[in-house]
């Protein structure tokens, strides 16, 4: 893909376009899942589930990544469920630093899933601005 400056990449969003009907906004899929044949292949697709595998969110994912420089990024329904997606991808044995205060829903969670699950979960205050570097240090 070609270099853009950042407000060219964002208008044309990655430069999608269907061959057969000219569009260039992929189409959204209301189907959260693809069809499968009797042997359980999938059918003429490689997604399995359309919240996570879409034209769509593919396609923004691209453009953020190209925008940030990064290697991928993925897309998520909510903060909740990035945070979770990424807290859950420790193993039992690390370490988790996190600022004192946040979402209340996610702080619980996370106080009750790093604690069954063995990892252990730090705070640092915000408006402490030598305390995050004491807390990672601590370890």
């Amino acid at each position: 893909m070609p270099k853009y400056q950042d407000a060219s990449l964002l208008a044309h969003g990655g430069h999608y376009l269907d061959i057969q009907s000219g569009a260039v906004v992929p189409p959204i899929q209301t189907s959260s899942t693809y069809a499968r044949d009797e042997q359980g292949e999938l059918y003429n697709s490689s997604r399995i589930y359309a919240r996570d595998q879409s034209d769509n969110s593919e396609q923004a994912e691209a453009v953020i990544c190209q925008l940030e420089g990064g290697q991928a990024s993925r897309l998520f329904a909510s903060g909740m469920a990035a945070a979770t997606a990424i807290v859950q991808s420790l193993r039992p044995g690390q370490r988790l630093v996190a600022p004192t205060v946040m979402y209340w829903s996610l702080r619980s969670w996370m106080i009750d899933f790093c604690n069954d699950w063995g990892i252990e979960l730090a705070f640092y205050d915000t408006d402490d601005g030598a305390d995050l570097s004491r807390v990672v240090r601590a370890k």
